[in-house]
């Protein structure tokens, strides 16, 4: 999608989105050929299998189980994604 313009002199931009099914089918993909990112792909897809339909969340919320299973992957991701050396030993 290209948006729009607000003045002359700006150059167009592009716009790329996805939808949650669309990720998930994109990462089951490329998975296999992952090295340096494998880990990171692996807690998306496990975080992504606990979501429940909208009127099921609504009613039911969230177990104590899943809530520490999504709370343990955003620290890893955290972890994984951080640059430098200091964060480095962190992972190891």
């Amino acid at each position: 999608m290209i948006a729009k313009r607000h003045d002359e002199r700006w150059k167009d931009q592009g716009q790329l989105a996805w939808s949650e099914e669309q990720i998930v089918v994109i990462l089951e993909k490329v998975r296999p050929f992952l090295f340096a990112k494998r880990e990171q792909c692996e807690i998306l897809l496990a975080c992504q299998a606990t979501k429940l339909d909208a009127a099921d969340g609504r009613k039911r919320g969230l177990s104590a189980e899943v809530v520490a299973l999504r709370e343990d992957g955003y620290s890893r991701l955290k972890l994984l994604n951080a640059r430098g050396k200091k964060n480095a030993l962190k992972i190891a």
